[in-house]
């Protein structure tokens, strides 16, 4: 026999040693897999949820002027600085802005300082771009992540399929 070979079955293809428990990993991988997305799946569903609970609550749209920055993801410069609305009823300073400036160091931008996850717990005004993320972007993580738990359903009940018809074959 072949070193690293184990026992020989009919169908004559070789088990090798440890087999079992590159099993027992499988089935810790696939519970780790199931947990995380579907945990992931939850949070988007409450953040959809949320904000269609509060998708009624008023947004005011004003001027955000960029006076610093924060580092950001992968060293990206965050823009901090002095919202005002157009009414010149809100004034935010020491903002954090969900967006780029224009040339001139300004850009519109809105704050809804209501409702669930809202701009004034979060400290946060948003471009037109993204203004209205909070709206469509936890659907289509629901989306992404649903789907990816379906996929892996999919192919967990493929293998069991395969594994049960290999077994009855032999």
């Amino acid at each position: 026999m072949a070193e690293g070979v184990g026992v020989v079955h009919d169908d004559l293809r070789p088990v090798r040693p440890g087999r079992r428990r590159r099993g027992a990993f499988k089935t810790v991988g696939n519970i780790a897999y199931g947990v995380f997305f579907g945990l992931l799946l939850m949070i988007s569903l409450i953040l959809s949820v949320g904000s269609v609970a509060s998708a009624s609550q008023r947004t005011y749209w004003g001027t955000f002027t960029q006076h610093g920055c924060e580092s950001g993801f992968r060293g990206r410069c965050d823009g901090v600085g002095t919202w005002i609305s157009d009414d010149g009823s809100i004034i935010k300073t020491k903002i954090q802005l969900d967006g780029d400036v224009n040339s001139d160091g300004t850009v519109r931008a809105s704050y809804t300082p209501t409702g669930f996850n809202n701009d004034a717990e979060n400290n946060i005004v948003h471009t037109s771009t993204w203004a209205w993320a909070r709206f469509w972007m936890p659907w289509a993580m629901c989306l992404l992540f649903g789907g990816l738990i379906l996929i892996w359903l999919r192919v967990i009940r493929r293998k069991r399929q395969l594994r049960s018809a290999a077994s009855s074959f032999g």
